[in-house]
C-alpha cells in the first residue's frame, strides 16, 4: 500500500554521472513496479518517467501538481523591505534576482553573460543559493563581481523580502522537475523570466517572459525590457498573481487521499 511521490528524474537525464551510477539508479526505479501508484509532480516529469523507465505501468503514473502555501504574498511592510536593502547593500539598486542552486540544469552562466551585456551601473544581479567555483571565476572575468550579490541562503521570510524588492525574477533553467521560484516569485508580484523547457510553462501559464535558455542576447534583451517598460511590468504581475492562485495544496492533498481510497 504505498505511494511514491517523483520529482524530477535529474540523474538520468544528466550524462555526467558515471554510466555505473546511471544503471544502479535505474534499476533501483524498478521497485517503483511494486507500489501501488506514483504520483508526479508536473505532466512533464510523468512524461519522463514513462520515457526513462519503461518497465512502469503508465496507469500507475498520475501527475498532481504541487500546491503553494497562502503566506506567499508580496510583502508590503517597509521597514521589512528597507532592511533586506540595507543588509545586501540594495538601497537604489535595480534588482535582477536569481533563486536556485549552482545546479547543470539551472544554467546560471548563461544568466550572467546576459546579465553582463546590461551595461546599466545601478543593475544588479541577486543570486539566492550556491554558487560553484566555475561560475564564481565567470562573474571575475565578465568583471560583474561589483554588480553581483551571493546570498548563500534565505528561509522563507527572507525569500518573500526579496522576490518583493527584486524588479524581476530570471529563471532560465534547462529542466524542471516542478519549478519553485517562478510560482513564488509570481505569487509576491515579482515578474519572471523563464524558458518554456520541461514543467516551467504548466507552472508558469501565460504569465511571464519565455525565452530560449541559451540566446544570452534574448535573456539580456528581457531584462531591458523590465527595467525600460513599466507597462509591460505591471502586466506580468497582474497575470502572475492570478497564476499563482491556480496552484493550492488542498486540492493536491484530495487528489492523493484519493489514490489511498484506490
Amino acid at each position: 500500500r504505498t505511494i511514491i511521490v517523483c520529482h524530477d528524474l535529474h540523474p538520468l537525464i544528466y550524462r555526467g554521472w558515471s554510466r555505473t551510477y546511471r544503471l544502479r539508479y535505474k534499476l533501483n526505479l524498478r521497485l517503483m513496479r511494486r507500489a501501488r501508484a506514483i504520483v508526479t509532480v508536473s505532466e512533464h516529469t510523468k512524461k519522463d518517467l514513462l520515457k526513462y523507465c519503461p518497465f512502469i505501468p503508465p496507469q500507475k503514473v498520475f501527475a498532481i501538481h504541487n500546491g503553494l502555501e497562502r503566506k506567499w504574498k508580496r510583502v508590503e511592510d517597509e521597514a521589512r523591505l528597507g532592511q533586506v536593502r540595507r543588509t545586501y547593500g540594495l538601497d537604489g539598486k535595480r534588482i535582477v534576482l536569481h533563486v536556485g542552486n549552482d545546479n547543470w540544469y539551472k544554467n546560471v552562466a548563461t544568466l550572467l553573460r546576459a546579465f553582463a551585456a546590461v551595461d546599466d551601473p545601478n543593475l544588479v544581479l541577486v543570486k539566492v543559493g550556491d554558487c560553484g567555483a566555475a561560475n564564481r571565476e565567470l562573474i571575475q572575468q565578465l568583471g560583474i563581481a561589483n554588480r553581483f550579490v551571493h546570498i548563500r541562503g534565505a528561509d522563507d521570510e527572507q525569500l518573500m523580502c526579496l522576490y518583493s524588492v527584486a524588479d524581476m525574477l530570471v529563471f532560465p533553467s534547462l529542466h524542471e522537475g516542478f519549478g519553485w521560484p517562478p510560482l513564488e516569485a509570481m505569487a509576491c508580484g515579482c515578474p519572471v523570466i523563464t524558458t518554456r523547457k520541461a514543467s516551467l510553462p504548466e507552472v508558469c501559464g501565460e504569465a511571464c517572459l519565455y525565452l530560449d535558455p541559451r540566446d544570452v542576447d534574448g535573456i539580456a534583451a528581457a531584462i531591458r525590457t523590465l527595467t525600460d517598460k513599466p507597462d509591460v511590468r505591471a502586466d506580468l504581475i497582474r497575470r502572475g498573481l492570478l497564476q499563482a492562485q491556480k496552484f493550492d495544496w488542498r486540492p493536491t492533498a484530495e487528489a492523493i487521499l484519493n489514490l489511498m481510497k484506490m
